[in-house]
This record gives structure tokens, sequence and C-alpha cells, in this order.
């Protein structure tokens, strides 16, 4: 049985099948031409790849949200249409195409002046000590004169963090959260700064790992409590990239001293700094990393902060 195929659809074939991308020229026959749904499965992320194909990364982050959004919206528990292990992997693709997700904008959340260009920040943060580990969100709002009114809900209208941020200091104010024992759930989320809305796709498993990227121990013979795990041997082509930072903090747990990049021993520990500066009460240990949604940074931090006096060095 022989199939009887247009000039125009044996070249958008042969692009697919070849892993090529075709550019303008593929993009302006799509519309005479069967798209290429015709080759994928029918499902949920179906116009998430179709867009993926033609190199139209923003509009495959809208569909993608749109794919995120429940089966039932008018019902709280409405089953999610795509597992995040589905998805995750097609975000991460879209980042990788969006310069870490730095061209992802939405027309209705662009600030209307140069004026309204604040730099925003959104970071997940998990913070662990020797008595417990919580999570939190953290906004913070860089180039504004006054506090701003901000509100982060889920893809069934549950409010994460909402309130009036601190009082300006230098351009700067923040909110953060109170402390959960449970980390924030992957998914859409709205985040409203002021008058503006900004869509978001919040991930944070990133690879799947059980383990947490740091810990600590409390063996009285090794020369460092804090241990990092090692990254998977097998890691996806990520446009994010980590970085593993020591923070001293005083009794108020304000930074004190400039931040310092972290060295590990063979056994993944890290290599703790020289010397303790004065009024240090406390060591934090950090990995973070970050990626983007148009001008809105999304950066997930994890944390573990151990007491100068728990730390080798102190005891000498």
């Amino acid at each position: 049985m022989f199939i009887s195929l247009s000039l125009k659809q044996v070249r958008v074939w042969f692009c697919l099948m070849a892993g090529l991308m075709c550019s303008s020229a593929a993009t302006a026959e799509r519309r005479h031409l069967a798209p290429a749904a015709d080759w994928l499965m029918e499902t949920p992320l179906q116009p998430v790849y179709q867009a993926l194909m033609y190199h139209q990364t923003t509009l495959a982050w809208q569909e993608l949200l749109l794919a995120l959004q429940p089966s039932d919206a008018g019902s709280a528990a409405a089953p999610d249409r795509v597992s995040a292990v589905q998805w995750r992997p097609v975000f991460q693709q879209i980042l990788n195409q969006s310069d870490c997700g730095r061209r992802l904008t939405d027309p209705a959340s662009q600030p209307k002046s140069a004026h309204d260009a604040m730099r925003i920040s959104l970071l997940l943060q998990n913070k662990m000590n020797l008595r417990q580990e919580v999570h939190q969100i953290k906004i913070s709002i860089d180039g504004v004169s006054q506090p701003v009114r901000v509100a982060l809900s889920d893809r069934r209208g549950k409010l994460w963090l909402s309130g009036l941020t601190r009082p300006v200091e230098a351009g700067y104010t923040e909110l953060e959260s109170q402390d959960w024992f449970q980390p924030v759930p992957e998914g859409e989320y709205q985040l409203k700064v002021g008058r503006q809305i900004y869509p978001l796709i919040l991930a944070t498993e990133w690879q799947r790992q059980s383990a947490s990227p740091i810990t600590f121990d409390h063996d009285p013979s090794s020369q460092s409590p804090f241990v990092f795990s090692a990254p998977p041997v097998k890691q996806v082509q990520r446009c994010q990239t980590s970085r593993r930072l020591w923070q001293w903090l005083d009794h108020q747990y304000e930074l004190i001293a400039p931040m310092e990049a972290v060295q590990v021993d063979v056994q993944s520990r890290g290599i703790l700094p020289a010397n303790i500066p004065e009024r240090a009460s406390w060591l934090s240990a950090v990995v973070a990393e970050r990626y983007f949604q148009g001008n809105i940074e999304i950066e997930k931090i994890n944390r573990v902060t151990l007491p100068v006096r728990y730390l080798p060095m102190s005891q000498k």
C-alpha cells in the first residue's frame, strides 16, 4: 500500500525524521499542511511538542502552562492532567532553548514603562539545621521606592504567599512565607506583584534523586560535618548551573562576610574555610541554582546551617 505525499509534506517529514528543526519556511508551511501533530501521540503535551519542533519556544511554554491546569479547574481535588515526571523534561528543553527562560515572555505581564521594570526574584528554600528541616518561599524585589503587595497562588487558587513587602531599603524589599515541613508542589503558579500578573512554572526535583544535594553528619573524627551529594553520572543537558557557597552569619542570621565558593574533598565533604570571622555565630553551606521565566528569576536553594561551636576548627 502506497501513500501519496506532496512535495511540501515530504520536506516536513524529512525534517522531523532527521531531528532537524525547520525554521521560517517550515513555520510558514504549517499553515497549509497537516500539522506536526500527525506524527505525535495525542496527549495533553502534544501541542507543547509540536511548538518545540518549530522552535516556537514561547508558544511551547504557554501550551505547557495550559497543560498543567487541572482537568476540573473548579475542583480543589481535581487530578493533574500531566504528572511532573512527564512534563519536567519538556520544561527543561523549553528552558534550554530560551536562554534558560530569559526569553519566555507573556505580553500581558510586561512592564508598561521603565519605571515599572522591577527586578523580581522568587526563592524556593529548603533549610536544615540540627533540629529540623523546613521549606520556605521568599520574594525579593529590587528597583522600587515603596513596599509592594505580592501574592503567589497555585493552579487551584491556593495562596502560598500573600502580603505587603517589608519597608524599602536602598530600593530593595522582600517578603517571606512561614515555614512548612513539606516542599512547595511543582506545577503552574501565578505571581501577582502590584498590578502585574506573571504566569510561572515551578520545578524543583530536576534530577529525580532522593538524596538532598547537601546534608550533615555527627562524625566527630571528620574534618567537616557538611556532606555534598555527587552529581548523577548521566546528567541531562541543563542550562542551570549549581553553585556551592559558604555563608557566615551572626546571631541574628545576618550575613557578615563575603560568600566563599565551597571546595570538596574526595569524600564529598566541604573543606571548611580557614578562619572564623568575628561575630560569626553560624555557618551555612548553600547549594543554589536558578532559571528564569521572562523577567522573573527563580532560584532553588538548599541550605544547611550549623552553629560555629559545632565546627571542628572551633574546638581546637
